[in-house]
């Protein structure tokens, strides 16, 4: 009750869009974890159920995207085993938690132009 009377309906209703916007990427969820289960598989070439950081830069390379951004791939080392090495785990939440960062950028990107929540979302969330 108290927060209703601080946030001016504007900013309830941003608050009710971004609620419904969380419940419908998280729907997506096993599709963004089946994508990740597929990308660790390509890059863990080895096939011992590690990724190291260097097979990570190869198979970014090999697809033709550029290295990691220096604080990206500072947050993997942190995340890493003494070898350099990332646990299929970790590869997920780090993945995840990138994908969730960028389609949420996205979609508050198109709601400032004016997009409609259902329109910003769906465009936000391909793969």
């Amino acid at each position: 009750m108290a927060r209703s009377i601080l946030l001016s309906p504007i900013s309830q209703r941003k608050d009710v869009d971004e609620f419904i916007a969380l419940a419908k990427i998280s729907r997506h969820m096993p599709e963004i974890r089946h994508s990740i289960v597929k990308f660790f598989d390509f890059v863990d070439v080895n096939d011992d159920g590690f990724v190291a950081i260097s097979e990570l830069d190869a198979a970014r390379s090999y697809l033709g995207l550029p290295p990691l951004p220096e604080k990206d791939h500072d947050s993997l080392v942190a995340l890493s085993n003494e070898d350099e090495e990332l646990e299929f785990d970790a590869i997920v939440n780090f993945v995840t938690i990138f994908k969730l960062k960028s389609v949420v950028k996205e979609y508050q990107n198109k709601r400032q132009r004016g997009q409609s929540l259902d329109a910003s979302l769906n465009s936000s969330m391909r793969f």
